[in-house]
């Protein structure tokens, strides 16, 4: 049975994840998708949809890797004032 997930529990997500790093300027699809326990796919389609509403916006996170290196990944923040 698929799992479903509303708007309201994205933005939910991502105000606790804000509110836990507040240094981090935003999250990744694997960062979502693992917080809210969906796979990659209904998430990109989620953070989509919300883009196209100007909830999310995207931009470029520092990210550090499994093999030391650190660099831009692609990644999302809300909007000010939209969410």
């Amino acid at each position: 049975m698929p799992v479903t997930v509303t708007t309201q529990e994205i933005l939910d997500a991502i105000h606790r994840a804000e509110t836990e790093s507040p240094d981090e300027a935003g999250f990744t699809t694997m960062e979502l998708s693992e917080g809210l326990g969906l796979s990659s796919f209904p998430t990109r389609q989620r953070i989509h949809r919300m883009i196209r509403e100007g909830v999310l916006e995207a931009v470029k996170l520092r990210r550090k890797y499994i093999d030391g290196r650190i660099a831009d990944t692609p990644g999302y923040r809300l909007v000010k004032g939209k969410a």
